[in-house]
């Protein structure tokens, strides 16, 4: 899965650690969409990363190539 390849990704570029929270989910300026009175949103994933500092900017970089991001 994605969330696993980016976890991996940060691990071998120096993460020491990592936590996903379950059930996060966004909120923006605008409300969210409902059917019936039931909101629609989309389930998000958030990955949290223990890292020294100066490793950052390379574990970033790892994770963005892991998730393809431009």
């Amino acid at each position: 899965d994605r969330t696993q390849d980016i976890i991996d990704a940060a691990r071998e570029a120096g993460a020491t650690g990592s936590t996903v929270p379950n059930q996060a989910r966004g909120e923006g300026i605008n409300p969210s969409n409902t059917f019936l009175g039931l909101s629609i949103d989309s389930q998000e994933e958030v990955i949290l990363f223990l890292a020294e500092e100066h490793m950052s900017r390379e574990i970033k970089e790892a994770a963005a190539i892991a998730w393809e991001f431009d």
